[in-house]
């Protein structure tokens, strides 16, 4: 009789566990989801995607297409750019962004700005990701943008929002501005490796230069109390309608600009921030390139007269220096010295005859440097009574 209650009493035990309701059950990632979508369809004016997609969704010219949620956290943006070449397009720029709320959006990948075609990519899961295409401005003919996504699950992804093998950073400052105005940034930049160091890179819409005195001025900021402004000098002597401006490396978080412009002009511009990683070698300094900013020269003096050469830095300009390669010397006939000062400060000199009628050459590699906003002299002392004398100078200013 038990054994027959033990029975009964162990399927009824059964049959009430079955009769709940199954209910679904997450239970993790089991595999790499992907997903890809043709976001913008030859669109020819800047827009943004929608919030929310559908993976049946086709983007045609003015209706993009949205990035569904699917749980990724790499994701990719692809474009090209048809009939953009020559001048048709004045500004191009793309970028992903991401949203908590679907109200505020932060730039997650860097801004793609090259006008034939190029990839961006970010990391990390955000409920909503938009592709944003920041600008498109039109000059001439009917240039039109076509971009896809691509997402996927995974581990880890690159540290830099631009497949670039080189570890440099792009970002955008200023775009299609009037050179007679003054310009700010409306969002500080985000530096991607907590340094000033690379190049800031001016673009104006036809050769020629910017006005006389015209300065860009940098806010850093690292936190209360740490915060810094250093002014850049652009350089009135701009000889094509690109210039580049070298920026030494200092600490900072976000970077806000400011151009101060000199007076009239009829140019407009466009600003870029490269940035370059500090563990570069040698700082700006690129394998068998001088740097921009040349200060090569050569100079020959009247008779028994020396020659004080002044190499001199950025005024206002609180991380330039002079950086001296290599130097040449000759008398016509007799001998002199050579030396070189920082500032008033004498860094390297040769013995008092040790120039004569044969070339003195001397090199430095890394190069002899001045101190931090400071000028440099090279001198050659008088050859003698009827004698000329001549110096040869390779020389850079960043």
């Amino acid at each position: 009789m038990k054994k027959y209650l033990y029975i009964l009493l162990s399927g009824a035990f059964l049959l009430g566990c079955s009769a709940r309701p199954t209910r679904a059950q997450d239970i993790g990632n089991v595999g790499l989801r992907s997903f890809s979508i043709t976001v913008f369809s030859s669109q020819a004016t800047a827009a943004v995607t929608p919030n929310s997609g559908s993976p049946t969704c086709v983007a045609t010219a003015g209706n993009p297409c949205g990035i569904n949620n699917l749980g990724l956290n790499v994701h990719f943006l692809t474009y090209t750019c048809n009939g953009c070449g020559g001048n048709n397009l004045t500004a191009l720029d793309i970028r992903l962004e991401g949203s908590i709320d679907g109200v505020t959006f932060v730039p997650i990948s860097d801004d793609a700005t090259d006008m034939s075609q190029g990839e961006v990519y970010a990391c990390g899961f955000y409920p909503i990701v938009r592709a944003n295409l920041v600008l498109f401005t039109i000059a001439s003919g009917t240039p039109t943008l076509t971009a896809s996504y691509s997402g996927t699950s995974g581990n880890a992804c690159p540290p830099l929002g631009v497949l670039n093998p080189t570890q440099t950073s792009r970002r955008p400052i200023f775009y299609n501005q009037t050179a007679n105005a003054n310009h700010s940034t409306t969002n500080n930049i985000v530096t991607p490796f907590g340094s000033t160091l690379g190049y800031i890179v001016l673009q104006t819409s036809a050769a020629g230069s910017l006005p006389g005195g015209s300065t860009l001025s940098l806010q850093l900021n690292l936190g209360a109390g740490a915060n810094q402004s250093v002014l850049l000098s652009i350089p009135t002597a701009q000889q094509a309608s690109t210039t580049w401006i070298p920026v030494n490396a200092i600490p900072a978080s976000t970077i806000g600009v400011t151009y101060t412009s000199g007076g009239a002009s009829a140019l407009t511009f466009n600003a870029y921030y490269l940035f370059m990683s500090p563990s570069l070698p040698n700082g700006l300094l690129s394998a068998g390139v001088q740097p921009v900013n040349t200060l090569n020269s050569e100079t020959t003096s009247a008779a028994n007269t020396p020659i004080a050469l002044l190499l001199q830095a950025f005024a206002g300009i609180a991380t330039d220096r002079v950086h001296l390669y290599s130097v040449s010397a000759r008398c016509s006939a007799g001998t002199a010295s050579l030396s070189v000062k920082d500032g008033a400060t004498t860094i390297w000199s040769t013995a008092g005859t040790e120039v004569g009628a044969t070339s003195f050459k001397y090199q430095w590699n890394p190069p002899l440097s001045s101190t931090l906003a400071n000028s440099m002299t090279v001198t050659l002392g008088a050859c003698g009574a009827a004698n000329t004398g001549t110096l040869d100078v390779q020389a850079s200013q960043f």
